[in-house]
């Protein structure tokens, strides 16, 4: 189930970019805000790194978050591990 007390899921009408855009942005705030005030962080394992992205959206850097922006790009796979994997699947 991906809609939780913890994880709500939210409606938020569409047919206009912006208003879509800024509804979203309002969610946003409100849940983190809440979750400051509430001291929660278990849902951001990563807050130095969240706080880094927005820190660079805020300040005029690109303002499109990715799934790249977060990804831990130290990890290393070995052209062995990787043909083991590939043999498994």
């Amino acid at each position: 189930m991906t809609d939780t007390g913890f994880a709500p899921w939210h409606i938020i009408e569409a047919a206009g970019r912006q208003y879509r855009d800024i509804s979203t942005g309002q969610v946003l705030i409100s849940r983190l805000e809440s979750a400051l005030r509430d001291g929660i962080t278990e849902a951001v394992p990563d807050i130095a790194n969240e706080k880094d992205t927005l820190s660079r959206i805020l300040d005029g850097g690109s303002s499109t978050i990715t799934v790249l922006d977060n990804i831990d790009l130290g990890q290393v796979l070995t052209a062995k591990k990787y043909s083991k994997q590939i043999e498994v699947a």
